[in-house]
């Protein structure tokens, strides 16, 4: 068994010192004892325990610096993300024991196949900025969704009342004269 420092809290990389693991205040720091043997389940279940995260929502991120490995701050930290790992991780305490085990939770996002949409939004046009940063309550500033949408609002009322008239309304004829038309006016 072995004696394992870690701390909760997120990585920063800071421009002119290097990486730096911003503790949080919250939850702190925890002694784990750990097995030699232990696997990545293993030693992610010791941690939700001894910080008290909740298993079903806990995302975590298991780190380290290895100091006498690297030779520079501006070396990003190992992540451990299976058994093996660990073991490395593990081995390496062993020698420096003063390696500190930094975890960074995260709550569990859904289903990652699920859309989240806001729809009480107005739908825009996303190819400017501009367009993203207006008010959707401004006159006058209607979208070019929208603008299509009421023409098509139109056409399907005007076809509909072709209809009610007794009239034998064919689109195809009507666009044919309507493009007839337009080339007779240029």
């Amino acid at each position: 068994m072995i004696h394992v420092y870690a701390s909760c809290g997120v990585w920063e990389l800071v421009v002119s010192s290097g990486w730096s693991f911003n503790v949080d205040k919250k939850k702190g720091g925890r002694l784990l004892a750990v097995e030699l043997k232990s696997s990545l389940e293993e030693l992610q279940k010791n941690i939700i325990e001894d910080f008290g995260f909740e298993e079903t929502d806990a995302d975590l991120e298991l780190s380290y610096l290895p100091i006498g490995l690297i030779n520079s701050s501006k070396c990003p930290p190992v992540i451990i993300g299976n058994s093996r790992q660990v073991q490395n991780f593990l081995g390496f305490c062993k020698k420096h024991q003063s390696t500190q085990l930094c975890v960074s939770y995260k709550a569990k996002q859904g289903n990652p196949n699920k859309i989240d949409i806001d729809l009480n939004k107005m739908p825009t046009d996303a190819s400017t900025s501009e367009e993203n940063e207006r008010n959707p309550c401004d006159i006058g500033t209607t979208s070019n969704i929208v603008k299509g949408a009421k023409h098509n609002e139109k056409r399907k009322g005007k076809m509909k009342q072709s209809e009610v008239d007794g009239d034998d309304y064919d689109a195809d004829k009507h666009n044919e004269k309507k493009k007839g038309k337009m080339k007779q006016d240029e």
